[in-house]
């Protein structure tokens, strides 16, 4: 059966080392030391692990 044109494409599921680095490359690309990227870095995985238990 065709999609409906109307309903949402699928998402992409992407890997988590994956989203690491687009997450690292970004932060980068503002200007932040390597250190400050590993620490929000560690901060976003410590909160998304939070909300996932």
């Amino acid at each position: 059966m065709p999609r409906d044109s109307a309903e949402p494409r699928p998402r992409r599921i992407m890997s988590l080392w994956s989203i690491v680095e687009s997450l690292q490359r970004r932060l980068e690309r503002q200007g932040l030391s390597r250190e400050v990227v590993d620490v929000a870095v560690v901060n976003a995985l410590r909160g998304a692990a939070r909300s996932a238990s």
